[in-house]
């Protein structure tokens, strides 16, 4: 279904949208900027239990620890917010179907010789380092491999016996402390090499995409000079899941796009009291009244 929602301006449309946030299990909400997408994540978190997950716009096209974090959410069928502008929006991702094939899952017991996992890991992106510290990390010695896998909270240790997985655990880098122990492991690319497709993709019919102001967001993407990005902007407006466009004033109609639904915003605008209470509190009685 596609909603339009007009008349809104600035927190409108994040009380708007954190009421579509909660009813959907995810929400993609395309803003104009980064400077645009942090002020939403701060005011949208007074509304919102979900994890908020912001993509910040890249010069080029670079695999950011957002980015890792944001398809393995994904692909693991996380309840997420992703806030993220235009720009950034229009670029290419791995499909989920190949983004799928990179995942490694190995679990204690299986055969699987430390060079090998070694050279999957690296194939999947994956430094070398004498410690692994920071996502995206390996360290090997003897017969223990060291992986920080992109979008942990904490790097794993994996001991071999032989050519088989004696034993999985993750543990704290500063102590070495063992955290838990796990029977299995999910190892998740840290670059990405085949990009086709678009985040929207991702997407189920239980989502939503969220467009705050399009003739904004045109405008940003010629801005950039990506005039091809135009045509790209556009499929977001063509996507199968639910979709909500908020706007300060009606102007979709001419340019041929439907909406099934077309909301006027009925939110009251309150004068600014300067600091002036007794007026506060005879305003907000007059709107208890209505």
């Amino acid at each position: 279904m596609k909603t339009k929602i007009t008349g809104l301006s600035g927190n409108e449309t994040v009380y708007y949208a954190a009421k579509a946030c909660n009813k959907y299990e995810r929400s993609i909400i395309l803003v104009s900027d980064t400077e645009a997408a942090v002020r939403f994540e701060d005011d949208l978190t007074y509304f919102t239990s979900k994890e908020i997950i912001v993509i910040r716009e890249e010069i080029d096209d670079n695999i950011t620890h957002d980015k890792i974090r944001l398809l393995r959410k994904f692909y693991e069928n996380e309840e997420l917010v992703l806030i993220i502008p235009v720009t950034e929006a229009i670029k290419k991702y791995p499909s989920p179907e190949n983004y799928r094939k990179d995942i490694l899952s190995i679990s204690g017991g299986d055969e699987l010789p430390p060079y090998d996992l070694r050279e999957k890991l690296t194939n999947l992106g994956y430094a070398m380092k004498e410690m692994a510290e920071s996502c995206g990390d390996i360290s090997s010695r003897g017969d223990i491999l060291d992986v920080f896998v992109a979008g942990d909270e904490y790097p794993t240790r994996i001991e071999f016996f032989g050519d088989n997985i004696d034993s999985i655990r993750q543990y704290e880098p500063d102590s070495q402390r063992s955290i838990k122990k796990l029977d299995k492991i999910r190892i998740v690319p840290a670059i990405f090499y085949k990009k086709d497709t678009y985040i929207s993709d991702y997407l189920s019919e239980d989502d939503v995409v969220i467009i705050c102001d399009p003739p904004r967001l045109r405008d940003k993407i010629t801005e950039a000079n990506e005039y091809e990005g135009i045509e790209d902007f556009e499929s977001f407006m063509k996507i199968k899941t639910d979709q909500i466009v908020y706007s300060s004033f009606d102007y979709i109609e001419k340019e041929g796009v439907k909406f099934d639904k077309v909301i006027p915003s009925n939110i009251s605008r309150m004068s600014s009291f300067n600091g002036q209470l007794k007026l506060l509190v005879t305003e907000i009685k007059k709107l208890e009244e209505k």
